[in-house]
């Protein structure tokens, strides 16, 4: 019986890396793959994702690219040579919550089903991470009783 990790995701040659021209002409025209998608800022987030898209673009690196953007939006860090869009700029950090949700929708419009999986795996592993860290029992102070 096989009980590894690797039998729970996507198979490394699922995943093949996707050459990013595909991927950032899908992100450019997101409002084609994405057409009943009510949230406006996302064609202009996958546009500004698909300029910071490597090369060759894995899962990992797909949603690298997209907390990059997100950090880039929400002024955390800077990128003199590809500014911020001025349709990105001014929200609140609910609204970039908000385009965080969008990541693994818009992994499943623009990429290969296997590729969306890998992911959908990663961000749930971070959330898993994330709940496993905020669960930790309080520190009970010793009374002397």
């Amino acid at each position: 019986m096989n009980t590894s990790l690797s039998s729970y995701a996507p198979s490394l040659e699922a995943c093949i890396h996707m050459h990013s021209c595909d991927a950032k002409a899908h992100l450019r025209d997101l409002e084609k793959y994405m057409p009943v998608t009510p949230f406006y800022m996302l064609s202009a987030f996958g546009a500004y994702v698909a300029e910071h898209l490597d090369d060759e673009v894995d899962p990992q690196g797909f949603v690298y690219t997209c907390e990059k953007v997100l950090s880039l939006i929400a002024g955390e860090t800077h990128d003199l040579t590809r500014p911020v869009p001025q349709e990105l700029l001014g929200y609140s950090a609910t609204t970039h919550g908000c385009l965080r949700k969008y990541i693994p929708r818009i992994a499943e419009a623009v990429f290969s089903s296997d590729f969306a999986r890998g992911v959908c795996a990663i961000i749930e592993s971070r959330k898993t991470t994330i709940v496993h860290k905020k669960e930790r029992p309080p520190i009970q102070l010793g009374l002397g009783i």
